[in-house]
């Protein structure tokens, strides 16, 4: 079976899309339009409970890396409690050592920020703010709560600094060409969030994501 190096790399550059996302929607809002702040903290929160899977996944062995599809799959791992979206859920479900250094590392760059105060209160945001007309969403909301998302962020940063970053280009010649097949043995096995480019007798498909241990 694959093995996914946790904090995952992928799972958190997919939760810094939705990060990036809710910061311009918060500027946007800070510029007049406050309707925003509403889908700013929920892409916020979405980018939260991102970054806490980034310890709680595994790779899918129904979607395994291979050499046409060298990212597989991952999937959360089984037995976590509560519908999966809880911060707080996901906070306590965190292997303990890996809970521990998210901890220190935490109140190593920001002595202040009170981690799990924030995780707690921000625990149900994400599912409160997804559909604002029904009776059980959240009525309000403190924008201090965005805070949570980049500290995350950064925390996470900081934990995987030293895992290699390096991007690269991959081909992968049409299936059934068995000239072009014996191309793609030589590829390097990376994540494939990519650009196609589409070019006579050869399909290049440049990987742009960072390569993952």
């Amino acid at each position: 079976m694959d093995y996914e190096r946790l904090p995952s790399t992928w799972v958190i550059e997919e939760a810094r899309t939705f990060l990036r996302a809710a910061q311009i929607l918060e500027q946007f809002a800070s510029n007049g339009d406050s309707n925003l702040y509403w889908p700013a903290v929920m892409n916020s929160a979405l980018a939260s409970e991102l970054l806490l899977k980034s310890f709680l996944v595994e790779a899918d062995p129904r979607f395994p890396r291979s050499e046409y599809d060298p990212e597989g799959h991952l999937r959360l791992v089984a037995g976590l409690p509560g519908n999966r979206h809880g911060l707080i859920d996901l906070y306590n479900a965190i292997p303990i050592e890996m809970a521990n250094q998210l901890r220190e590392t935490s109140e190593r760059l920001a002595p202040e920020f009170q981690l799990e105060k924030w995780i707690t209160a921000c625990s149900k945001l994400f599912v409160g703010t997804r559909y604002p007309y029904e009776a059980n969403s959240v009525q309000g909301i403190d924008l201090d709560m965005l805070k949570l998302a980049p500290h995350l962020d950064q925390v996470l940063e900081e934990m995987t600094r030293e895992v290699p970053r390096t991007k690269v280009l991959t081909f992968l010649p049409p299936k059934n060409s068995k000239k072009n097949r014996s191309l793609a043995k030589s590829s390097i096995g990376v994540v494939p969030r990519y650009e196609k480019k589409l070019v006579p007798a050869l399909e290049v498909i440049i990987f742009l994501r960072m390569r993952r241990n």
